[in-house]
């Protein structure tokens, strides 16, 4: 019944289109002189002030969970969106149940582009970037450097703007460790959805990211575990020992 209304409300625009704003009294998009198309650019024309969001487009052709066996492929777009959702939820759990006064925005925002600069990197496994305080220093470094240089790639007067994104202020330590958390969650929502599949490549990664993930001692973390990972099927326990 409410596809019908909806069908007989839209029928009138896929008919008749600006017509139809028209005859309804609404303001559509304003007409211009002329036909417009695409022009090609060569790539020597494009400065690199204006790069920025073709390099950052990449993302969807990076491919996560590299060295285990997935049913459905995940690349970074997916990991970024999911993450930025959980991240801004986890940012209001805190704020409206836990008395906190984080920028759920701001939270959002810093989550969406969190792994952005693996287009630079690849995916590298978590495994291997902390394998060692060495290995972690070194991969910080790197990264630190591709973020000016992805920052280069914006016109000037944005730039300080992006900056606050990629390289977060030690005052945001918080909205860090919400980010770091939701990061995790996505994480252990990939396992509990292969699991659902029967693929059993995930199991030695579920563990050791639901471990990771209960050493989350902020509340709004453990709100969103016991309130929203449930749907997917599973709930986290401990492994007891065996004699």
């Amino acid at each position: 019944m409410l596809l019908k209304k909806i069908y007989k409300i839209a029928l009138p625009f896929l008919l008749f289109g600006q017509t139809a704003f028209t005859l309804m009294g609404l303001e559509c998009i304003k007409e211009t002189a002329g036909n417009y198309h695409l022009q090609k650019i060569e790539p020597e024309e494009v400065k690199k002030e204006q790069k920025f969001f073709k390099i950052i487009s990449r993302t969807e052709y990076i491919e996560r969970w590299g060295l285990l066996d997935n049913t459905k492929k995940e690349n970074l777009n997916d990991h970024l969106l999911n993450t930025s959702r959980i991240a801004h939820t986890l940012a209001i759990i805190k704020n409206k149940i836990f008395g906190g006064s984080v920028n759920a925005d701001k939270a959002a925002v810093i989550a969406m582009h969190h792994d952005t600069l693996e287009v630079f990197t690849d995916d590298m496994p978590t495994p291997i970037k902390y394998s060692s305080i060495e290995m972690k220093m070194l991969y910080s470094k790197m990264e630190d450097n591709f973020a000016d240089e992805l920052l280069k790639t914006l016109p000037e007067e944005l730039r300080e703007e992006y900056k606050s994104i990629f390289k977060q202020s030690e005052s945001e330590k918080e909205i860090q460790m919400l980010v770091k958390a939701a990061d995790t969650l996505d994480a252990i929502i990939k396992c509990a959805k292969e699991k659902n599949r029967g693929n059993k490549d995930f199991e030695t990664a579920e563990k050791e990211i639901c471990t990771r993930l209960m050493g989350f001692e902020d509340p709004a973390v453990k709100y969103f575990i016991k309130h929203f990972l449930p749907a997917f099927g599973f709930e986290i326990v401990e492994i007891k020992p065996t004699a």
